[in-house]
């Protein structure tokens, strides 16, 4: 009798864990699916007042679909453009110029924020936000000098 007591706890703590293994596993299968875009801006040389220059490259061994770029200053205001980009495979590198016209002297003093939305294959939306690392001001001295 006591016999058949501990079979039957180690049979459920046996399926617990079983069940605890294969939730590991998908959850591990979504991460190694998963994209990961890295921004890398480019060297000082190549800044100028009316534009952003920098490559996305898609870390991660999904590819990024949908990949959105908006870019905003710090007070919130969206620059007039939104970039779409094709599907950004594993590994895959891309290019990226923003063109903006400058009204004012006080735009020049701004920072700006890069916004990144894309979706993975498992159409899950992933946001997230990088400063651009210099302002226009910043630029605009790199370039006179």
């Amino acid at each position: 009798m006591i016999t058949n007591w501990i079979i039957a706890g180690a049979t459920v703590v046996y399926a617990v864990c079983t069940l605890w293994l294969i939730l590991e596993m998908r959850r591990d299968r979504k991460l190694a699916y998963m994209p990961f875009i890295k921004v890398t801006f480019a060297d000082a040389s190549s800044y100028y007042p009316d534009r952003v220059a920098f490559s996305l490259k898609n870390v991660g061994k999904g590819p990024a679909l949908n990949l959105k770029i908006v870019c905003k200053d710090d007070r919130g205001n969206q620059w007039r453009l939104q970039k779409e980009i094709v599907p950004l495979g594993s590994l895959e590198t891309v290019e990226v110029v923003l063109f903006k016209e400058f009204s004012d002297d006080e735009e020049f003093g701004k920072r700006f924020l890069l916004d990144f939305e894309y979706k993975d294959i498992f159409e899950k939306t992933h946001k997230y936000s990088e400063p651009v690392p210099r302002t226009l001001q910043e630029m605009l001295r790199t370039r006179i000098q």
